[in-house]
């Protein structure tokens, strides 16, 4: 198995890690379901979704300014990244705030959850690779 996920590139190994947190937390936020609060499920699963997307967005936008060294390209991916998270959240927003859509209570709330833990996951292994890079290059 550990070879397996050795011979993954790095985008395929964040894509599994996500989806193993969106899972985790998907399960979690089915406690809502008990108080009948099925927004909090939907919002995370809804973040865990866009998550997955921005990260795809993020891997292909710094792969093409590597290969290109066109900025042009990564405005264009980090653009997308924040039209598409914004536009989730404002949809949750109006439809709960302003359609009072009453499945979709807390859903806001949820989208976050499921968004962020995968943001901090991504700075943290970024952050572990180039300090592993600067190991190898002191060698």
């Amino acid at each position: 198995m550990k070879n397996r996920i050795k011979n993954l590139s790095e985008l395929q190994r964040m894509l599994l890690l996500c989806l193993i947190v969106s899972l985790v937390l998907i399960g979690l936020s089915c406690i809502g379901l008990a108080f009948n609060q099925p927004g909090w499920l939907i919002g995370v699963a809804l973040g865990s979704i866009v998550e997955a997307i921005n990260i795809v967005l993020l891997y292909k936008g710094s792969s093409e300014i590597l290969k290109n060294e066109k900025p042009a390209l990564f405005l264009l991916f980090y653009g997308l990244r924040m039209i598409l998270f914004v536009g989730l959240v404002l949809g949750l927003v109006l439809l709960e705030y302003k359609a009072n859509v009453e499945i979709l209570k807390n859903s806001f709330w949820g989208a976050l959850i499921g968004y962020t833990p995968m943001q901090i996951i991504v700075i943290v292994v970024s952050l572990r690779s180039k300090a592993n890079e600067g190991v190898k290059e002191k060698k």
